[in-house]
């Protein structure tokens, strides 16, 4: 027969694991493979729009980047932390986008804010999920060796 605190740590590995997958997964085809290069568009007015539109959206999810400190937020407040994260709004930098409105234009730049604070809050989101997985996890552990069930 195992030990009772054996399979208590095993579980433990295995629900943290489970949850740590997914930061390890984070590879995106769409962003990591470059396009084939069959023939060169024609560029008119709505095409070039469509062009910067798409590509403020995929430079705006590029330069994303989330806040460590929502994950010490979730570490400490649980689920109010994830909530904090997913009701934020993270905006570029206001410099940044100024230039981005005068060099490429208003539908590039307003892809990009938008792209930008979609992800961010989801990286935000992200880690604050993994700050309340720690604490999860630290707390079953704890409970786990204090009241050996």
């Amino acid at each position: 027969m195992y030990h009772a605190r054996l399979i208590k740590v095993i579980a433990l590995v295995v629900i943290i694991a489970l949850s740590v997958t997914y930061l390890f997964a984070q590879y995106d085809e769409f962003y990591d493979t470059p396009p084939a290069q069959t023939q060169q568009p024609t560029a008119t007015a709505y095409t070039q729009t469509l062009s910067n539109e798409a590509q403020g959206t995929l430079d705006g999810e590029r330069d994303a980047s989330g806040n460590l400190l929502y994950g010490c937020g979730g570490f400490a407040c649980g689920v109010f932390g994830l909530l904090a994260a997913a009701i934020s709004n993270p905006q570029p930098n206001a410099a940044v986008i100024a230039q981005l409105y005068e060099t490429k234009g208003t539908e590039y730049a307003l892809a990009y804010k938008y792209s930008y604070s979609k992800k961010a809050r989801n990286q935000n989101m992200l880690y604050a999920g993994i700050g309340w997985a720690v604490t999860a996890a630290a707390a079953l552990f704890t409970f786990s060796t204090i009241y050996d069930y």
